[in-house]
């Protein structure tokens, strides 16, 4: 004869999973069955639980992966779980967590990067170069008037009036 079903409350089904409380609540907003008094079927709870966030977490003992695979541990509750991807199957909530975490790591590096100098903002890097280029210009527009100053009068004007160099 099957068990009845018992009728638990969320903290109960949140020790019940190895779960927090504020984690068993993200779980009922995100789809586990739950009855209109805030009461959890355990079964169906656990049922749900297994199809959703813990696919290759139906038997007590992990599988062991197959020569080549890599296995990892599971954060949460400390399982290893194989790596068997499939071609084509959606990414699990570990691989797309593991992403964003990357990505935040990422980004934290570079904003780090670019507080110690190791990059320029562009708009400071754009502002400095007018500078350059400004300095560049007025040198070369001016640098006729210097060579003038620094030649000798009566080498640039001839008995005739003209300016010629000796």
């Amino acid at each position: 004869m099957a068990r009845p079903s018992t009728f638990v409350s969320k903290s109960q089904i949140a020790t019940l999973l190895n779960l927090s409380n504020a984690r068993a609540s993200q779980l009922i907003k995100a789809g586990m069955p739950v009855r209109s008094d805030g009461r959890l079927n355990q079964d169906r709870a656990r049922e749900w639980y297994t199809a959703h966030v813990r696919p290759r977490a139906k038997t007590a003992t992990a599988p062991q992966a197959p020569q080549g695979e890599t296995t990892r541990t599971d954060p949460v509750h400390g399982t290893d779980e194989s790596r068997v991807p499939e071609a084509g199957a959606p990414e699990s909530y570990w691989d797309l967590r593991t992403k964003l975490i990357a990505v935040q790591l990422e980004k934290a590096q570079f904003d780090l990067d670019l507080q110690m100098g190791k990059y320029c903002d562009a708009e400071n890097t754009a502002s400095i170069w007018a500078e350059v280029m400004t300095a560049v210009k007025d040198g070369v527009l001016g640098l006729h008037n210097r060579i003038v100053m620094r030649l000798p009068a009566e080498s640039l004007l001839s008995k005739t009036g003209s300016c010629t160099l000796k």
